[in-house]
């Protein structure tokens, strides 16, 4: 038991600095996280987000011009059954 702890307080300098050099690495990742790859999560889902609606602003535009187009087609085709009725 002796020399086991012979070999922990001599090794105590080397375990402190792989200890401190860990710590240094998770906060570096932390730091990373906040300052890299968060931002670059919110400008995509905002791309995203902006996107989405503007194809959904898009379809509805297509879809409403289309709805216009089959009305006129409608109307025009009830005028011409009017006037072959009347005629």
């Amino acid at each position: 038991m002796s020399s086991r702890k012979g070999i922990v307080i001599k090794n105590k300098r080397k375990q402190r600095a792989i200890v401190a050099e860990h710590k240094r690495k998770v906060l570096d990742h932390k730091l990373k996280i906040r300052m890299e790859i968060i931002p670059k999560m919110r400008r995509t889902k905002q791309e995203w987000y902006l996107n989405s609606k503007k194809n959904l602003l898009d379809i509805r535009r297509k879809w409403a011009a289309q709805r216009m187009e089959i009305r006129l087609q409608i109307r025009a085709q009830k005028r011409s059954h009017r006037e072959k009725i009347k005629d």
